[in-house]
């Protein structure tokens, strides 16, 4: 997925596990959407456990308005995964105070 967003140009960060008490922890956060779009990896898909903590995960950001992307590398491939599109960049223009 890194490869990916970086191959596209995308803005993005890889928030690190377990740095703070925050509900969640996403794999890939996008940060040229508005608001930031969450990716979340689903590599461990099956297990019972594990897609308990996906429920949660996703009842959390629908709470919170957070977009969410989520990728099965099991069953689709990253090519086929559809990304929302960046959002367009302001230009910045200046006048000068006359």
């Amino acid at each position: 997925m890194a490869d990916r967003l970086i191959a596209e140009g995308r803005a993005f960060e890889k928030p690190l596990r377990h740095v703070d008490r925050a509900p969640v922890h996403p794999d890939f956060r996008l940060t040229d959407t508005a608001p930031p779009t969450v990716i979340e990896v689903l590599g461990l898909a099956g297990d019972p456990e594990y897609d308990r903590r996906v429920a949660e995960k996703r009842a959390h950001y629908q709470q919170a308005g957070i977009p969410l992307v989520e990728w099965t590398p099991s069953i689709q491939a990253l090519e086929q995964l559809k990304l929302p599109p960046a959002a367009r960049r302001q230009s910045k223009t200046t006048t000068a105070a006359t």
